[in-house]
């Protein structure tokens, strides 16, 4: 199949597939079902993720065969079933059965004693001194030796390892000494092997990988804790010649040769952990001819990487699909996805996976999804995992790290078009490799000498220097890599004028402000330049070589007529670097400055085409019209990622020979150019406007789905206890989690589900209660109305006093959401809804809702709400106050106009609006999406002379409805499950978001 014909609709290995949390007794049918909707929505696989709220025992036979239906299901659809190595997270552990097996395979740490504490001997010590301590800070240390007494003054220090203590999210285990290739030989063998057993025949077919998912060896954020495995001390002897028992005291403290036992210490456990973890389960699917993807824990900064797994370059050597996280609703850092990138593209792999949207919260937008995926695909990422699809969400399992972007969603139908756009920036990304040029030396090496686990100021100096580095040339538009120095030292060498490494050449190298550069690299680095290469260093010269002061042997090398030394200045960066490196593409205002807010990916195909990707990262900046240009000859076009279409741009050259073109960049915009010898449609330049038209009040509006009250607050009565006080109901299930004496769980952090029943002794623990429920009414509604609980079967309702029947009427929004009918129950004034309750340990105090046609007012204090007539009309501002605080589906408002004949275009305009998304129908027929920037719909073909009828459709999402609601700081964009009782962030009032068009639309005619 042809590129182009191929750009139109891609291949089910270019779209998204995401993290199918797999948190419920799982059933065949649902399964099916589920998969079904996620191929309509325009994904292309899954990666099948135990998660929590598990009820399936994970690895059993049971498991295995859910499995096999949805790897069979995969392959039948043409789509990807994607492994998943674990039980939650990290991966390792296997559910907490790996580290059960033998106590050298549980997880380990160094840790130290003072004083007191210390004078006991302890059988795991590794070095005791005899020390002064003074202000806080190490001021002497000796050696004590067994059985000498310590001098006056002094103070014993002690140095012992120990094991890590049991969790409940290792299901009341540790996690897995990483460290230990056997505990790590025992983990493939317990996960690996069983599914090669089970779904092995799909290998490199409908399975083509697994996920391994934040594997590290790091006691992060613990400032008294490093990792340890036992046989550290005979590898560091071995490396370094001296006992690991000398360099303890400057792993803590800050002593005279503190950088070289520090830099000696992280090298030796990124390189223990790279063999032992990376290495081990990259050979495995290499050898049953699958993928290893996933990402490894805390990537993002250098004191996070050091602290967690030692460096992430070096991992990603080991990945045949290597890959990163990136949370929340915020743009990545520079150096997340350029490490992962660069790595992917010095060992000549095309995709690079990011797992992405978890945390975001429930409301993030789809040009919210389009800008941080953007941002992601413009720095190397070319494969996007979403987080998460939910197959349930009852119970706890709503507050998993949202959204859910599945079915839950009143958008999901439309969700298609945003798969579409990804998917076409993604075959084009992969379609080539990228072509820069330009080599920045990744300085990790000075993070290692510097990084205490208890003060991580000095290392996070470096880390943010070389990522300021980065990001000025991200803003220049030079697309560059990273250098790592230990994949430097396996695999770069001088060839000719460029500098190889693995498969990428380079012919210009970047070192930001360093400390410490490896023997290896110096060397290097001479014989670049003897060879004619250049160097640039941007502020502070590395002075130590491996932790050890060489000032006088590095001045050789920094004083070299190839090396440009640079201040830390963008515009003396830059200026250096255009005159050594021509630029790819250049994107300015008409007045010839950078814009700085445009990045720039390049990736040349293997006809030569050049694939050029450039994005706004401002989401609510409009650029303007700029002026773009890209080194090349053949024509340049526009291939539109939202539509797939190709239109060929008019374009000149500069006196440089550069081809030029002038494009407006409005907020968060991206355009994906081709430069090659084939054209395509005419790029045709809007002309002015010949007339506009308001849409004015004169509209109708319909809702698409009931409306909402819920109730999360209520009392609570216990066995022989009196009602507690109205509550909301997480503090209730505090209440009743304490009389029984069991783990409330409210955080899914808790021992497994699945786990709990498979290892339970006795019966989980019951209790009968009551739940009492009040709100006002305004009226007696005439139309059905319905409860919407959780686990109906265990309940029975009373509403004012009338047992309702307790036939489930199906779900609602959520398969774990069941309807019961409620008809001809609520009345004018006082309501009152009991739950009597039969709680089984695994359950949780839920919210309950109920759904009709009405109208929602709150009180005076914002604390409750009362059912009231429905609005007969609404405005386009914020629907929330006007009756709908709940909402959760879409609000179509529907015009009726004149449209005059014999026009050239006609296009329907909106500003940004309060949603999600919002759809376009005309005259009854679907015309697109107001999905991001420029927030417009042609509607040419739609629309006839005299009336015609314009419907905008204004979709919400379930944030108004599951919150978090009472958190002071309201809207969240990195929410988690503690995001949703806040701590001392409560409020008892609501924070809503709003939704709504906002302005009227508007359609604007062009003859």
């Amino acid at each position: 199949m042809g590129l182009r014909k191929s750009f139109r609709n891609p291949g089910m290995e270019y779209r998204g597939a995401p993290f199918w949390s797999w948190n419920d007794r799982l059933e065949d049918a649902e399964l099916l079902r589920q998969i079904d909707s996620m191929m309509q929505a325009g994904m292309g696989g899954f990666f099948m993720h135990s998660r929590a709220g598990l009820l399936t025992e994970y690895m059993s036979k049971e498991w295995m065969q859910r499995i096999r239906t949805c790897v069979n299901a995969a392959r039948e659809r043409g789509m990807l079933a994607w492994l998943y190595d674990e039980d939650r997270w990290p991966s390792g552990f296997a559910g907490g059965d790996v580290p059960a097996m033998h106590p050298s395979f549980r997880a380990k740490h160094i840790t130290w004693l003072q004083g007191e504490a210390a004078r006991s001997e302890e059988a795991n010590t590794l070095a005791v001194y005899s020390c002064v301590f003074r202000d806080g800070h190490l001021r002497d240390f000796q050696p004590l030796r067994t059985g000498e007494s310590v001098p006056a003054g002094r103070e014993v220090l002690r140095f012992v390892w120990r094991y890590d203590p049991p969790s409940p999210w290792y299901n009341g285990g540790t996690y897995l000494d990483t460290l230990n290739p056997e505990a790590v030989a025992a983990f493939l063998k317990h996960t690996y092997d069983a599914y090669a057993r089970e779904v092995g025949e799909e290998f490199g077919k409908a399975v083509p990988g697994i996920f391994t998912d934040e594997p590290h060896f790091g006691k992060f954020f613990q400032p008294d804790k490093l990792p340890y495995t036992e046989r550290l001390p005979e590898a560091f002897e071995a490396a370094y010649g001296y006992p690991l028992a000398e360099a303890l005291p400057a792993l803590f403290f800050d002593t005279p040769d503190a950088t070289a036992h520090r830099y000696r210490f992280y090298r030796l456990v990124t390189q223990m952990f790279v063999q032992s973890f990376g290495k081990q389960l990259y050979d495995w699917c290499e050898a049953h001819g699958i993928h290893l993807t996933g990402h490894y824990l805390l990537e993002d900064t250098f004191h996070e990487q050091i602290s967690a797994i030692g460096a992430a370059m070096p991992l990603y050597e080991y990945m045949q699909s290597p890959g990163i996280d990136h949370l929340g609703r915020r743009l990545p850092d520079a150096l997340l996805a350029r490490q992962v990138s660069s790595v992917a593209r010095q060992m000549g792999r095309r995709r690079v996976l990011c797992e992405t949207y978890g945390c975001s919260g429930w409301n993030i937008s789809f040009a919210e999804q389009k800008w941080i995926a953007d941002n992601l695909f413009v720095q190397g990422v070319t494969y996007m995992n979403q987080h998460l699809a939910l197959y349930s969400m009852w119970g706890g399992r709503k507050r998993d790290f949202p959204p859910s972007i599945f079915y839950q969603q009143p958008w999901w139908k439309h969700y298609r078009y945003l798969s579409d756009y990804m998917a076409r920036v993604t075959l084009m990304l992969q379609s080539g490799t990228p072509c820069s040029e330009l080599l920045v030396l990744h300085t990790i090496g000075s993070g290692w000498a510097t990084f205490r686990p208890d003060d991580q100021q000095q290392c996070a100096r470096y880390g943010e220097a070389c990522m300021r580095v980065s990001t000025w040339l991200n803003e220049m538009q030079h697309d560059h890599d990273f250098g790592d120095e230990l994949i430097m030292q396996k695999h770069a060498r001088v060839e000719g004028d460029y500098l190889r490494i693995g498969q990428a050449l380079y012919r210009l190298i970047v070192i930001p402000p360093a400390l410490t550069l490896a023997r290896s690299t110096v060397q290097l680095l001479r014989e670049w330049l003897d060879a004619g290469g250049r160097v640039i260093t941007v502020g502070e010269v590395a002075s130590q070589i491996e932790g050890v002061p060489a000032a006088d042997q590095l001045a050789a090398l920094w004083n070299h007529p190839s090396v440009v030394r640079l201040p830390e200045d963008f515009a003396a960066l830059q200026e250096t670097v255009d005159a050594l490196l021509r630029p790819m593409v250049r994107v300015t205002y008409p007045n010839g400055n950078i814009c700085r807010s445009v990045y720039a990916r390049v990736v040349r195909r293997d006809d030569g085409a050049l694939v050029v990707f450039l994005v706004n990262r401002a989401l609510n900046d409009d650029q303007g019209e700029l002026i773009v240009q890209v080194n090349g000859d053949g024509h340049l076009s526009q291939w539109k990622a939202e539509t797939g279409e190709i239109i060929t741009l008019p374009t000149d050259k500069t006196a440089e020979g550069m081809k030029r073109c002038s494009l407006p960049l409005g907020a968060a915009q991206s355009y994906l150019l081709m430069l090659d010898g084939q054209a395509g449609s005419t790029y045709e330049r809007r002309k002015h406007p010949a007339m506009q038209i308001n849409l004015d009040g004169n509209y109708r509006v319909e809702r698409t789905e009931p409306n909402v009250l819920l109730l999360d607050y209520a009392t609570l009565t216990l066995p022989g206890q009196p009602p507690t006080e109205r509550l909301p109901m997480w503090k209730l299930h505090l209440r009743l989690a304490e009389h029984l004496g069991i783990d409330p769980d409210l955080h899914n952090g808790g021992v497994s589900l699945w786990k709990r029943e498979r290892e339970r002794q006795s019966p989980p623990k019951t209790c009968d209660v009551v739940l009492t429920y009040t709100f006002e009414s305004r009226i007696q509604p005439k139309t059905p109305v319905t409860l919407v609980v959780e686990k109906p079967e265990y309940s029975r309702f009373v509403v004012n006093g009338m047992e309702i029947d307790n036939t489930d009427r199906g779900w609602w929004l959520d398969i774990g959401f069941r309807k019961l009918d409620i008809s001809g129950t609520i009345r004018p004034g006082a309501n009152v809804i009991e739950q009597h309750l039969h709680f089984v340990e695994g359950l949780t105090l839920e919210p309950i809702m109920i759904l009709g046609d009405f109208g929602v007012s709150p009180t005076k204090d914002n604390r409750q709400f009362v059912l009231d007539e429905e609005p007969s009309m609404i405005t386009l501002e914020d629907w929330c106050p006007q009756g709908y605080p709940f909402y959760c589906g879409s609000m179509r408002f529907t015009w009726r106009i004149h449209l005059p004949g014999e026009s050239q275009r006609i296009v329907l305009e909106c500003q940004k609006p309060h949603a999600p998304v919002c759809s376009v129908h005309v005259n009854g027929q679907y015309a697109g999406l107001l999905a991001w920037h420029p927030y417009e719909v042609d509607i040419t073909d739609l629309v006839h002379e005299g009336e015609n009828e314009i419907t905008v459709e204004v979709f919400t999402s379930p944030r108004n409805l599951l919150g978090p609601l009472h958190h002071q700081q309201g809207e969240l964009y990195g929410v988690g499950p503690e995001s949703f009782t806040a701590g001392e962030q409560w409020t008892d009032e609501y924070r809503f978001v709003p939704y709504g068009l906002l302005t009227p639309p508007r359609i604007v005619i062009y003859e």
